[in-house]
């Protein structure tokens, strides 16, 4: 019989070692907003009913060049204004790789792409990547079971391969479609920048490493995000994670949201890798690991946190060799353990 705890906390602190750490707060920065800029020009990439690739490039010979090898597709920019790609289609044996200095925008049109042996899209670009859902579009993307060595993949000169969706910078998600995701051989959707989810609905349905896996921070104040795969669902590899608004639902036969940074990190090294919850709808199930895990603080402010795992110990915790503390001020929090 389950048995479910229940914990509606009023400035309460836990494991104290310090109560007097401020919580992370990104600033609201306007170059995140993809309605601040002006995006002029579309390159269209249609992959038509044979899978091939039908490509409108007005800025051919003036900054963007695209080329395809079958299915496989690589854009080139030395813009220095930004520029939409619109994608849309489907293909089952194809990718897209972007390379540029400067933020554009990656309009997701109703495209169905699968790899059969990479990621599917690649952007080697540091820049922003506004990564639009288009109202009322779905869209899926997989990678593919092998990944090809660095030899063996011409042109990779030791680049960067980390998932079914993978960006060098910053992913900045909006709209109101649906993102799909499968990662059949690494991390569904990664970044080794940060992630932020204004809007949209994003559905992890399989991942051979984490379901979503970033470098510098994780911050969702909006849209709809499913995670379901065998090993971590959430996980900030070298910052934090901040929810502010949305739904996040996890699955996961690993641990739940976690944030971590190597051994090779000093002590003395800034970074914060806290856990702040200031509001949304949060659903974890963690069949194995913790649902809830950080090496700094954990900051439970508002919304509502629902936890299923193992063991009461597992829910919520942090290291204890780093003298972290766990904060709730009115959160609603629920645990249940899992059937044996």
């Amino acid at each position: 019989m389950k048995k479910t705890f229940v914990i509606i906390s009023s400035i309460v602190c836990l494991l104290l070692s310090s109560c007097s750490v401020v919580e992370p707060d990104p600033s609201l920065d306007d170059k995140d907003l993809v309605e601040g800029y002006n995006f002029s020009q579309t390159i269209s990439i249609n992959y038509g009913q044979d899978g091939e690739p039908q490509i409108i490039n007005p800025l051919s010979g003036r900054g963007v060049e695209v080329t395809n090898n079958g299915q496989h597709v690589i854009i080139r920019s030395t813009m220095t204004d930004p520029v939409c790609y619109e994608l849309k289609g489907t293909c089952t044996e194809g990718s897209v790789k972007i390379y540029g200095e400067e933020k554009f925008k990656l309009s997701l049109n109703g495209l169905d792409m699968s790899s059969s042996d990479s990621c599917a899209i690649n952007i080697q670009s540091s820049k922003r990547c506004f990564l639009v859902l288009e109202d009322g579009t779905n869209n899926s993307i997989t990678d593919g079971a092998g990944y090809p060595t660095d030899k063996e993949e011409i042109g990779s000169g030791g680049e960067d391969k980390k998932g079914a969706l993978f960006s060098e910078g910053q992913v900045i998600v909006s709209g109101n479609g649906t993102l799909e995701l499968k990662g059949r051989n690494k991390h569904a959707l990664a970044s080794d920048e940060y992630l932020r989810i204004r809007s949209g609905n994003i559905n992890i349905t399989n991942a051979a490493s984490d379901g979503v896996h970033i470098k510098e921070y994780y911050w969702q104040e909006g849209g709809d995000v499913n995670i379901n795969n065998q090993n971590d669902g959430l996980q900030c590899s070298d910052g934090y994670i901040k929810i502010d608004s949305g739904i996040l639902n996890i699955v996961t036969g690993d641990d739940g949201v976690l944030t971590s940074y190597g051994d090779d990190v000093a002590d003395t090294e800034a970074i914060d890798a806290s856990i702040t919850i200031n509001g949304g709808d949060i659903n974890i199930t963690a069949m194995s690991g913790k649902g809830m895990y950080s090496n700094g603080n954990i900051y439970l402010n508002a919304g509502k946190l629902t936890i299923t795992c193992t063991k009461k110990e597992k829910v919520i915790s942090t290291n204890p060799t780093k003298t972290a503390s766990i904060i709730l001020v009115d959160t609603e929090t629920h645990y249940t353990p899992t059937q044996d």
